[in-house]
């Protein structure tokens, strides 16, 4: 085996694309306390991308330096969130005989999704697997019976009982060391209810890169996913792939199909394509460091002009960006999240208070802009400064007026 060879494909040597020395560990933990938030973990980022297969993972990532407990929050409360949700629901139900059946959601979170698919179709039985999930264990959703279930740990094979319908698994794998062992462990727990359907989704690496989002480099996702990794790393651990879509924005893919006997270890992409990634990924890593100088020194220009800055959206892309391009917080006036669980708790490392929209209303005496760190959300933030009788400016993270 080459040396520092790519642990998915094995065919060769990786090669250093993003590095970050100083990177927060984690951008979702909630810190009520500013000193705590100055305090915060930073650990080291070493982007390795493999030319063969396009899989990408953190070469530098350090496990123990993340702690997902009760302060842990990287919840969503948008209803264009939401309507993703019933869109993801909808199709699923469309697709597969769901109804009185089993549906297993491996790495639930909050249980956020099953809640949804269980609103929208309560016919439906969940059962959701985290250890982080938070919340009754046991919920109704008909007359009959309660149908929504949680187990607070993590996925083991003595979960499964009995022939799911479908089996899930969201925005899991990219936090997950070893992807393709946890994946095994799905497929052995399974292994005596054949032709299971599955529906995984992760980030997409090729958005990241196309859109020059800095930004969305973060240390709790180890592992980058493009279509055709993604594609081999599922292929390779007995999962038959179908289909694959790029979704929200092209911001995830989803992949769907059935859990096979067959370890597919030969798939290895379009040989074209990934060359084509690759030849973006080494663009990307020469660019790098001049997006975030010239992103911080618009900031600057537009302190110099007595323009108040807010930062809308303080997940992880938020919080990335603000310890990038203003890490003394020098010149940021307000950092805006609807998360009222973060509201009036601070940035990790930089030690940025977070706010509720309503403090945009200081702002009416002078000019405003607005850096919306997803474009997705766009109209539902500009509703929300109508509402608020605000008329800013409105500019993506890098710079550019939407």
């Amino acid at each position: 085996m080459v040396q520092n060879c790519c642990f998915l494909c094995n065919q060769s040597r990786v090669f250093p694309a993003v590095i970050r020395e100083n990177l927060i560990t984690m951008q979702n933990y909630v810190y009520q306390n500013r000193d705590d938030a100055l305090r915060a973990k930073v650990g080291q980022f070493e982007l390795g991308v493999c030319p063969d297969c396009g899989f990408a993972n953190n070469k530098k990532f350090n496990s123990s330096l993340l702690s997902y407990d009760e302060n842990y929050d990287n919840s969503v409360p948008s209803a264009i969130f939401t309507t993703y949700y019933q869109e993801i629901a909808t199709f699923l139900h469309q697709t597969y005989t769901l109804d009185n059946q089993l549906v297993i959601d491996v790495g639930c979170g909050k249980g956020s999704f099953l809640k949804v698919l269980t609103d929208l179709y309560p016919q439906v039985r969940g059962l959701g697997i985290d250890p982080s999930y938070e919340g009754d264990l046991c919920i109704s959703k008909n007359s009959n019976s309660s149908n929504l279930h949680f187990i607070q740990d993590i996925f083991k094979q003595e979960y499964v009982t009995e022939q799911p319908a479908l089996v899930i698994c969201r925005h899991v794998l990219e936090h997950i060391p070893q992807p393709t062992n946890f994946l095994k462990s799905i497929h052995t727990a399974l292994s005596g209810f054949p032709n299971t359907p599955f529906f995984f989704e992760v980030p997409d690496l090729s958005w990241i890169l196309d859109n020059q989002a800095f930004w969305d480099f973060c240390y709790e996702h180890c592992n980058y996913f493009t279509t055709d990794s993604f594609r081999v790393t599922l292929e390779s651990s007995g999962f038959n792939v179908e289909e694959t879509r790029r979704v929200f924005g092209d911001q995830y893919i989803w992949a769907r199909g059935i859990i096979s006997d067959i370890y597919n270890d030969t798939y290895q992409g379009n040989k074209n394509d990934i060359n084509h990634f690759i030849n973006k990924v080494k663009t990307y890593t020469n660019t790098e460091n001049k997006l975030v100088s010239k992103m911080s020194e618009r900031l600057r220009k537009l302190k110099s002009q007595n323009i108040n800055i807010a930062i809308w959206g303080m997940a992880t892309k938020g919080v990335i960006f603000v310890n990038l391009v203003d890490p003394e917080a020098q010149l940021i006036d307000w950092c805006i999240d609807i998360n009222q669980k973060k509201q009036n708790c601070f940035v990790p490392h930089t030690g940025h208070q977070i706010s509720s929209p309503e403090i945009l209303s200081q702002s009416k005496e002078a000019d405003l802009v607005i850096i919306v760190m997803n474009p997705n959300y766009l109209d539902e933030i500009k509703l929300m400064c109508h509402n608020l009788l605000l008329n800013p400016k409105f500019i993506d993270a890098n710079g550019k007026d939407i």
